[in-house]
């Protein structure tokens, strides 16, 4: 779609563009031999906790969840990329449409391949979290006026000191401070992952807000020139708006997967359909 007329700020937008989409697909060449140690102590990490924290019931939960969501992403992505592979051939002729796709779908599926990735393993840990806070609020459940309550209430995780196990002792409700202060070391090693996440993936995440960015930019003003003075078919507009409401759900699945580890909220199905993701 680029043009020599065009003016001098797409001019630079375009390369810029084109810039960032090469340096994505070198990512995509080189990412997965230097990242497979990374990942795979991830997992065996996340596995581990799991295995720990033993709540079969609740695990299955968090992980069906966090499949059902990155599985409805996958579908998006697909017919997006289906859409604008057949809008392609059609409006080009054979090499140029050719081109073009393999051009454009490089560096859209290693986009997002890593996003799903990402929000996988975000969604995964936050919906884990909650199930911790679940239990850590389980097991220091006492009645909120208690004069003897031994321990302090936060918003994310409850604790209880060592030199008040005295007191909980005697306490009518028992408080388990075995349990308190393994549920309390999962929490802050899932915390620790998290941070390890977001290192591995925060300069990559970087080029992919950026160059999703220009390119909703470029898309919004291609749109807003065609509608003073269309050049492009009607459906080829359509098209863009998809286009770029398709890139928008980057910023959003960035930002939603790390407010599920900010809230630390459970995994709800019927709370993340599309019409509210």
């Amino acid at each position: 779609m680029y043009k020599g007329d065009l003016p001098a700020v797409l001019q630079i937008m375009y390369h810029v563009e084109n810039w960032l989409r090469v340096l994505l697909v070198l990512v995509a060449l080189v990412g997965p031999r230097l990242s497979g140690r990374f990942f795979r102590n991830t997992i065996d990490t996340l596995v581990h906790i799991m295995k720990l924290f033993d709540r079969v019931g609740a695990i299955q939960g968090v992980l069906r969840a966090s499949a059902v969501i990155s599985n409805r992403l996958l579908l998006v992505y697909c017919c997006h990329t289906l859409v604008i592979t057949i809008t392609v051939w059609i409006s080009t002729e054979h090499p140029v449409s050719t081109l073009l796709n393999v051009s454009y779908l490089a560096p859209y599926v290693t986009i997002a391949v890593y996003i799903l990735l990402y929000q996988a393993l975000l969604l995964s840990i936050g919906g884990i979290l909650s199930c911790l806070n679940d239990s850590l609020h389980e097991v220091t459940l006492v009645e909120k006026n208690h004069p003897e309550r031994p321990f302090g209430k936060h918003t994310t995780v409850s604790y209880i000191k060592l030199d008040s196990a005295s007191q909980a002792q005697d306490h009518s409700m028992h408080v388990n401070v075995a349990a308190i202060e393994k549920l309390s070391t999962l929490h802050m090693a899932l915390i620790r992952l998290t941070r390890d996440v977001n290192k591995h993936f925060g300069v990559l995440l970087l080029i992919i807000l950026l160059s999703t960015f220009i390119q909703i930019n470029m898309l919004l003003l291609e749109l807003y020139h065609n509608i003073g003075h269309p050049k492009l078919p009607e459906y080829c507009l359509w098209i863009l708006f998809l286009h770029a409401i398709v890139h928008f759900t980057f910023f959003f699945v960035i930002a939603k997967s790390n407010h599920s580890i900010q809230q630390q909220v459970p995994l709800h199905l019927d709370r993340f359909t599309f019409g509210r993701w």
